[in-house]
């Protein structure tokens, strides 16, 4: 019973939560993730964390408990716990995926990393305005999406930052460029990232 509410009690503790790799734990607002150019995914998961009734000990030794189900059913290590800690009252997690897929299978938001054309194909709604990055009031929709069948897309699900492995050509209305390589929503949602 208690190994099927493991990935329950992640999902409870850091609900909609995204991941990065890279992070200074005294300074870090919000959750991230960092994409790598060959398609793995670090992930830093911050939230509030009442340790009067679940200490930093248990969530790790659950957070290991999940990681170790997932790998034993992928038959390789496709996930690592690469840190913690829980202080004044923030826990974060930090987690390696060898892709997209395995964060996208172990975490439940969605996250989903490859072209234009696998989005639409898998389901994604196109009907969203995204800003050009080198002049953000220029706009494209859903025909100009259509027509980049074949660029690189990243689809995250959450209130985040984004740190990705080169500039990002568009972006969905709601994002902060924060950087060269990066970017931060500003509320909860559903992104895309054209890189």
């Amino acid at each position: 019973m208690r190994k099927r509410l493991i990935p329950v009690l992640l999902v409870l503790v850091f609900a909609l939560a995204a991941c990065g790799r890279e992070y200074d734990k005294g300074d870090a607002k919000k959750s991230s993730i960092t994409v790598h150019s060959d398609g793995s995914v670090d992930c830093v998961l911050l939230r509030e964390f009442a340790q009067t009734y679940y200490s930093e000990d248990e969530l790790v030794s659950d957070t290991e408990e999940a990681i170790a189900a997932y790998n034993i059913a992928a038959g390789s290590e496709k996930i690592k716990l690469t840190d913690h800690q829980a202080r004044d009252g923030l826990a974060a997690l930090a987690l390696s995926f060898g892709s997209a897929e395995d964060y996208d299978a172990f975490m439940g938001p969605e996250l989903y990393l490859g072209t234009v054309q696998g989005a639409y194909d898998r389901g994604e709604s196109f009907d969203q305005a995204l800003s050009y990055a080198k002049k953000p009031e220029r706009v494209i929709g859903k025909n100009d999406l259509m027509n980049m069948a074949g660029e690189r897309i990243l689809v995250v699900e959450g209130d985040m930052a984004v740190n990705l492995p080169m500039a990002p050509k568009y972006y969905t209305f709601g994002m902060l460029r924060t950087g060269e390589n990066s970017l931060e929503a500003t509320a909860e949602g559903i992104y895309f990232i054209i890189y």
